[in-house]
């Protein structure tokens, strides 16, 4: 009997530690839209060959980056565009993707709220009331989601969803 409540425990140890939590898609939070998509930190964007929008409506070019960070079963592409990069997770080989950072650097891929790349601070702390500085970053949160604006001479030179 000692033996079996060791095995059990044993076993309940390694269970919460292959345990991974994946982010969910959820309703609040930052997103911009491209080419009909709405993308989001934490979106299920599907399989490759299957749903994928990022490949089907975005034309995004897919590497693949290697085990994940989230799981070691599983895998991490990033999806590429002038200008935009977005990295996605696999909690298991073969599974769903999830957005885990997008990173703009053209202009070509403005907020939900409108600031893009190129945009004066001015009109940055305009469209974001809750931005708080640290050094040349402003960065603002929606629930678990947080935007950080790369700002040089006063203008906005990289958006990064994280």
């Amino acid at each position: 009997m000692k033996h079996m409540k060791k095995i059990l425990a044993l076993c309940l140890v390694l269970a919460m530690m292959l345990t991974v939590t994946v982010p969910v898609f959820a309703a609040s939070g930052y997103s911009f839209t491209y080419k009909s998509a709405t993308i989001k930190m934490g979106q299920n964007i599907g399989k490759k060959g299957k749903k994928n929008i990022l490949v089907k409506k975005m034309k995004l070019k897919r590497k693949d980056n290697g085990g994940s960070c989230l799981s070691g079963a599983g895998r991490q592409y990033k999806y590429t565009k002038k200008g935009l990069t977005i990295t996605a997770d696999q909690k298991k080989s073969g599974g769903d993707e999830y957005i885990t950072s997008i990173v703009i650097t053209k202009k070509s891929f403005p907020t939900k709220e409108g600031v893009k790349v190129g945009d004066t601070l001015q009109t940055l702390k305009s469209k974001y009331s809750n931005l708080k500085k640290s050094g040349s970053k402003y960065s603002a949160t929606s629930g678990s989601d947080k935007i950080t604006f790369t700002v040089k001479k006063n203008k906005v030179k990289k958006i990064q969803y994280m």
